[in-house]
């Protein structure tokens, strides 16, 4: 990943997995000054990475990279900055309903980028999506829906969900993925846990007030100490 430190106006982010077709969009972005390159990426999992640490206005983005579709990459997203989908025409066809995008057809020539740049950051528009939790297991990355998470664990610099018996390795902290399912009915129930609400088969009492989750799967999970009068008050 390329990271610049020129000042302009709209932070733009490269993501293509191509790296001929990357330097021709940072010409193409140097070619204007009301645009700065803040970074560039090679595949959705770290454009992905990217999108959550920074606060770029604008994403210029593959519709076919290493490891998942452009389309794919916006549905992982709660919202995602004014997007230019970079793609051809057939592609483009693929597009999925409720999605809002500007295309940029391949081949990409000045005009029709300068074209493309201009609307998008003239009306930008959040492409927003249902929550989803982006994880990986056995090399494969998968898109969960939420509600089908019972709960999720931290594990050092990463998150495990648990869908059942299948456990899903997500690279993010406990506490980014709490803020954002909170309005879902999840719930930290230890430093290093957080249960979905609407998985819970029924709760019972545990030593000094602590309270056991009994999930649909048969897991047991036991609250913390700390957090007694949050799930008292919860629970009544």
């Amino acid at each position: 990943m390329h990271l610049s430190a020129r000042p302009k106006h709209v932070r733009t982010l490269i993501v293509n997995g191509e790296a001929a077709f990357r330097a021709q969009l940072h010409r193409l972005c140097e070619e204007r000054p009301d645009l700065d390159v803040i970074a560039e990426a090679t595949s959705g999992a770290q454009a992905i990475d990217v999108i959550q640490d920074s606060d770029a206005d604008l994403l210029l983005l593959d519709a076919k990279l290493p490891d998942m579709s452009g389309f794919e990459l916006l549905r992982s997203l709660e919202a995602a900055p004014a997007t230019i989908m970079v793609s051809t025409r057939h592609e483009a066809d693929q597009k999925p309903s409720g999605i809002n995008v500007n295309f940029l057809y391949k081949p990409v020539d000045p005009p029709q980028f300068n074209a493309a740049v201009d609307h998008a950051i003239r009306a930008p528009i959040a492409a927003l999506w249902p929550p989803q939790i982006v994880a990986e297991k056995s090399g494969r990355i998968y898109f969960l829906d939420p509600h089908e998470v019972e709960y999720l664990g931290s594990a050092g610099n990463y998150v495990v969900a648990h869908v059942g018996s299948n456990e899903f390795l997500a690279r993010a902290t406990l506490k980014r993925i709490s803020a954002r399912l909170a309005p879902l009915g999840f719930v930290q129930i230890e430093r290093s846990l957080l249960i979905n609400l609407r998985q819970v088969a029924y709760v019972e009492r545990h030593d000094r007030g602590q309270f056991c989750f009994v999930m649909r799967s048969g897991a047991r999970l036991v609250s913390s100490r700390e957090r007694n009068s949050d799930l008292r008050a919860l629970l009544s």
